[in-house]
């Protein structure tokens, strides 16, 4: 079991076997508390684990077997990425949030690709779109956790994290032709914080100021 240890910005390990524990330092972190809130460990490409680094404007990864660090800096200054995901190919895609953008990393090459999300298919069409649903939040598409479903698409919240903008909205990025559309949900500024595509044909999220769960049918969609 792996998860962050902010207060020590390092990641932390547990061998339910032998009911060992290990700590690693995370190279560089500073302020770890601030990033624990955030800093969400996932299963990363190969052997090994991925987390981002918003306060450093990083996602790193960690190798579970020889334990070696990688860091990748987004080109964005001060983008502040959450919300780590793996994808079928091993691409790594991470939420923007104060860049407005969603970007996908690959670990064979280093390259880093941006997709800006403020725009006609952000912004401009967030408004009118949850207006049609009697829903109201904040308009900027600051992403946050995302993920890939089913059908090849990069779903992600939007409006994240809280301490900018209350959002209302779900996105949908089409990674061949680059499109994005945007879901508002029912209930007004919701804040939708997590992602879940385990289920076919569906995404679920959370609606951290509703108290509720919610569910995309992408089938329909």
């Amino acid at each position: 079991m792996w998860f962050t240890l902010g207060g020590l910005d390092s990641i932390g390990r547990y061998d339910p076997v032998t009911g060992a524990w290990s700590k690693f330092r995370v190279p560089g972190e500073i302020l770890g508390q601030v990033g624990a809130l955030f800093g969400i460990i996932k299963p990363g490409p190969g052997r090994t684990v991925v987390f981002d680094l918003p306060q450093l404007n990083k996602v790193a990864t960690l190798h579970v077997d020889t334990h070696v660090f990688t860091q990748y800096t987004m080109p964005t200054p001060n983008s502040f990425p959450v919300g780590v995901r793996t994808a079928a190919d091993g691409s790594i895609w991470v939420g923007e949030s104060l860049g407005m953008k969603i970007a996908r990393i690959d670990p064979v090459t280093g390259a880093i690709a941006e997709y800006p999300l403020l725009g006609v298919n952000g912004l401009l069409t967030s408004v009118p779109g949850g207006l049609l649903v009697g829903s109201v939040g904040n308009p900027l598409p600051m992403a946050g956790p995302i993920a890939e479903a089913g059908d090849g698409n990069i779903y992600f919240s939007v409006s994240f994290p809280a301490a900018f903008g209350l959002g209302n909205q779900v996105a949908r990025f089409n990674p061949a032709t680059r499109e994005v559309r945007m879901w508002a949900t029912p209930s007004s500024a919701s804040y939708p914080c997590d992602i879940n595509v385990h289920q076919p044909g569906a995404v679920w999220f959370g609606l951290l100021t509703t108290n509720r769960v919610g569910r995309l049918d992408i089938a329909a969609a």
